[in-house]
C-alpha cells in the first residue's frame, strides 16, 4: 500500500457513484473497495458524508435493513481509510467555503489527488503544490494510464 495513489473525495463522488449511476464515480469507489487507491478523511469530510448519506437513506430507502446496511458500509469505508486531523490546517480558500474542508484534508494527508465533480466550487481552477484536483472522469483516465505504464 506504500505506493498506492492517495485521494480525497468530495462527497459528490460518493453520491454519484452510489445513487446516480456515474460510471467513473463507481469505478473510483470500486478501486477503494479493492484497496487500489487509498482514501483519506478528516473529521469534517466524514461528518458531511455520514450526514448526507443518512438523510438520503431516511428519505429514499424504505427498508430499515437497507438503510442500516448503507450506513454500515460507510462506517466500513471510514474504518479502512486514513484519518487526518485538520484542526490547525491553514490552506487556500475555494469559492465554496463548504469545500475548503476537502482542501484541508488533501493538504494535511499529503495526498496525490482531490477528486470532485463540483465545477462551481472553483476547486478545479486552483493550483496546489502537492496534489492535483481532477474530476472523476479525468482521475479514472489517470489511473488507467498509470496501470498501463506499469505493465509496459
Amino acid at each position: 500500500m506504500k505506493n498506492s495513489v492517495k485521494v480525497v473525495l468530495d462527497t459528490n463522488i460518493f453520491i454519484n457513484g452510489l445513487f446516480n449511476d456515474s460510471v467513473s464515480c463507481s469505478q473510483i469507489l470500486d478501486c477503494i473497495d479493492k484497496r487500489t487507491i487509498r482514501l483519506y478523511f478528516s473529521q469534517d469530510t466524514i461528518g458531511e458524508l455520514f450526514y448526507v448519506i443518512k438523510n438520503f437513506a431516511r428519505n429514499q430507502i424504505d427498508s430499515p435493513e437497507e438503510r442500516e446496511d448503507l450506513l454500515h458500509n460507510i462506517s466500513d469505508l471510514f474504518l479502512y481509510s486514513m484519518s487526518v486531523n485538520t484542526k490547525n490546517t491553514e490552506t487556500k480558500k475555494s469559492k465554496d467555503k463548504y469545500d475548503d474542508m476537502f482542501i484541508e484534508c488533501a493538504e494535511t494527508g499529503k495526498v496525490n489527488y482531490l477528486i470532485s465533480d463540483d465545477i462551481k466550487s472553483g476547486l478545479h481552477e486552483m493550483q496546489f503544490e502537492k496534489f492535483k484536483v481532477l474530476n472523476s472522469i479525468d482521475f479514472v483516465k489517470t489511473l488507467e494510464e498509470r496501470l498501463i505504464s506499469k505493465v509496459i
